[in-house]
């Protein structure tokens, strides 16, 4: 009778390791596979940012895109003309931009010709001392600019201020008015 308890206890040993092992290999095998999806969805879950930019060189849509604004651009400055007036008789300026940005009023201008130049910049107002800028003539390709103003509006009076704008340069000189409302 010894014996049939010893071999069946022998039998609940050997079911029991074996059962411990099934579920210690068990548990190893859950673990890892839960460490791989998580690491997994971590990944997924890293994006990268849509905003990002990229320093190689242009393809060729992008050139094309970059010439065709240039173009749509000229177009609106220049009226129906395909291309900016090339003429040594004629040129104009005008004024492309005007924005208040906190204290700063940036002026930004088209000159009808590529050339170089000067443009001088006076912001007049009645019972206020003209504020006067002058900069160079930047040739834009097929166009030129003036380099920009960018006038600190902190010591100038609130209200309707008169932009006069004049271009002189290696073609004939050109004139352009606008206004502006400091605030």
């Amino acid at each position: 009778m010894q014996e049939i308890n010893r071999s069946h206890s022998r039998k609940k040993i050997a079911i029991t390791i074996s059962v411990v092992v099934a579920l210690i290999v068990a548990g190893g095998a859950a673990a890892y596979y839960l460490s791989r999806t998580s690491s997994q969805s971590k990944n997924d879950n890293v994006s990268t940012p849509n905003n990002t930019v990229d320093y190689g060189a242009a393809t060729d849509e992008q050139k094309k895109a970059g010439e065709d604004a240039k173009k749509d651009f000229i177009e609106r400055t220049e009226g129906e003309s395909e291309t900016p007036t090339q003429s040594s008789d004629s040129s104009s300026v005008s004024v492309s931009s005007v924005n208040q940005s906190g204290a700063t009023l940036s002026i930004r201008t088209v000159i009808s010709v590529q050339t170089a130049g000067s443009c001088k910049l006076t912001l007049s107002m009645s019972g206020q001392a003209d504020i006067v800028r002058t900069t160079d003539v930047q040739d834009m390709g097929s166009y030129a600019t003036c380099k920009g103003f960018d006038i600190d509006t902190s010591s100038m009076a609130k209200g309707l201020w008169k932009i006069s704008l004049y271009f002189s340069g290696d073609a004939p000189g050109a004139v352009a008015t606008d206004t502006v409302e400091v605030r």
